[in-house]
């Protein structure tokens, strides 16, 4: 069974799994106070802030480290701006050159939420729930009806009950 290290703080987890972990020494050059090769344990997640840990844990080659936003952070602000692109008809983040994103169907005051989709070497640090809140965020100010296809973002909504309010009643969130 693979070995996999979990680092928290108030806000965030950081998820170690040592296999993986071949450019440790990026982490290192970084964040020195956080990565520490000598110490036990050699991550101090407490030494930068989850900002910082976050834009770390992102640039992380080989995906040895990822994290999660712990629940009662899940509003917290990551710093990703979200952007779209009405003739794509996306919202996206750009990070490092990738473009994790949601895909959409504009009819009038609705859209539907068709697809999300990560890249690979994003995957498990949060970007997916991150994308899906900021783009309900502006869902709800531009006043659309929200219909959920995609089984992502059903699920978040299913998690994160507070953003029922934006989908067309009569839509059952399973």
């Amino acid at each position: 069974m693979p070995v996999k290290k979990e680092y928290s703080n108030d806000d965030l987890t950081i998820v170690w799994k040592p296999e993986k972990c071949i450019h440790s020494g990026v982490c290192v050059k970084t964040l020195p106070d956080v990565y520490d090769p000598k110490a036990r344990p050699w991550i101090s997640i407490g030494n930068a802030t989850t900002d910082e840990l976050i834009k770390q844990v992102d640039q992380c080659p080989s995906g040895a480290l990822s994290y999660y936003m712990n629940p009662q952070s899940a509003d917290r602000d990551t710093g990703r701006e979200l952007q779209e692109d009405p003739e794509g008809k996306m919202y996206f983040f750009d990070i490092n050159g990738l473009r994790p994103r949601i895909e959409y169907i504009r009819a009038g005051d609705r859209i539907f939420l068709t697809h999300t989709e990560v890249p690979p070497e994003l995957e498990g640090k949060g970007i997916g729930s991150d994308l899906i809140r900021k783009t309900l965020e502006d869902v709800g100010l531009k006043g659309l009806t929200l219909i959920p296809l995609c089984p992502f973002v059903a699920s978040y909504i299913k998690r994160h009950p507070e953003w029922k309010k934006l989908v067309l009643k009569g839509v059952n969130i399973k």
